[in-house]
């Protein structure tokens, strides 16, 4: 098995003009560009990798598949849904929990499940609906009684 550091070494040595993060966030772009993005709650993985990607220049946008919104159509019932409960709950088995592989790993798996379960179908419901966007609503401004808005 090969550790991070191994392979930032093999970086290196094929491409000693290239700086490290550079190259790390082109593969993580060709590995994820014209791609469905799977994730537990998905819009938080989400907003980190598209902030991360847009600022240094790839201009990346994908379809989300939220695997929680997913476990609640096809495994209804549960009383909790977060990766944890649900693993426990489907006979999942966490190696690394709150750790990047870790649950990733976990819901592959229960991507998987879902998949032998529903089949696609449940999938392409999901990913024909669009994803509401969260207007933040900020409070109006508070003013002193005696002071006008400019509004």
């Amino acid at each position: 098995m090969y550790t991070q550091q191994d392979i930032n070494n093999a970086y290196k040595t094929l491409y000693p003009d290239r700086n490290l993060k550079d190259l790390q966030l082109q593969i993580i772009y060709n590995l994820l560009n014209g791609r469905v993005f799977v994730a537990h709650n998905v819009s938080f993985d989400y907003s980190f990798i598209h902030y991360l990607l847009n600022k240094s220049g790839y201009q990346w946008s994908a379809p989300k598949l939220c695997t929680i919104r997913l476990s609640r159509k096809v495994f209804p019932g549960l009383k909790r849904y977060g990766l944890g409960a649900l693993s426990q709950d489907l006979g999942i088995k966490i190696q690394g929990r709150h750790r990047a592989w870790g649950d990733a790993a976990a819901t592959a798996q229960v991507l998987t499940m879902a998949i032998k379960k529903e089949g696609m179908q449940p999938i392409h419901y999901l990913l024909s609906k669009k994803e509401p966007r969260k207007n933040k609503v900020l409070p109006p401004k508070v003013l002193p009684p005696n002071e006008k808005s400019d509004v």
